[in-house]
């Protein structure tokens, strides 16, 4: 058996191995997936490449999603210290995920309300 598993006549390990779903057996060198590293593992089962493209890019996908949806200003995480978030959106920075030519520029009715209720 190779050093990893443990030495030659400790029979624990590879018992323990082998119930959990790695059949080995004594003089087999075949090291379970995990031991692997990814990229040999890919290379050695190559029909597994297009489901690793598809995962990590719908993972990413969800981190990113997840990662700017609780840095928007109109979700509120802490809503006994923060109770109106909204106030604090800055009109010059677009809130959507993607515009097309969109450029800001002041209401000036709008302006002037807002002016009369801050005071």
């Amino acid at each position: 058996m190779s050093r990893i598993w443990g030495k030659e006549g400790d029979a624990f390990l590879p018992l323990v191995l082998g119930l959990v779903g790695f059949p080995l057996q004594p003089g087999h060198r075949v090291a379970p997936a995990y031991t692997m590293p990814v990229f040999r593992y890919l290379n050695k089962h190559k029909e597994l490449i297009p489901l690793a493209m598809i995962m990590t890019a719908t993972l990413s996908g969800m981190a990113y999603t997840g990662i700017r949806a609780l840095k928007r200003s109109d979700i509120i995480i802490d809503r006994w210290n923060n109770p109106e978030p909204w106030e604090k959106v800055d009109p010059s920075q677009p809130q959507k995920l993607f515009s097309i030519h969109q450029k800001w520029k002041p209401i000036e009715e709008l302006e002037e309300v807002r002016k009369v209720y801050k005071e």
